[in-house]
């Protein structure tokens, strides 16, 4: 999915171990359209350019995104949905 869209926020740079051991940085951002509010998370060396580099809120970016559904069982045996939203790539117009 692409969309043009303004940065209303951007967090800190976040480190964690994935379930392989490797290392990953997240970087969440929160962007509108215009219409729609929305957060999406950046990863590995798109969050590293974003820390070093912090999106401008004044700047109307188009960025590219993937929609994720991620279906698990819980304790209790319901089906649970929870759905993501990666940032891929950002530029300005």
């Amino acid at each position: 999915m692409e969309k043009l869209v303004r940065v209303k926020a951007q967090g800190a740079p976040v480190s964690f171990q994935s379930q392989q051991g490797e290392t990953v940085t997240k970087v969440p951002v929160v962007m509108t359209d215009g219409i729609d509010t929305f957060e999406a998370e950046a990863f590995d060396k798109l969050a590293v350019q974003l820390a070093n580099n912090p999106l401008n809120g004044d700047v109307i970016y188009n960025a590219q995104m993937q929609l994720n559904v991620r279906e698990w069982t819980n304790q209790q045996g319901q089906v649970v949905r929870s759905n993501s939203i990666r940032l891929l790539r950002i530029a300005p117009l």
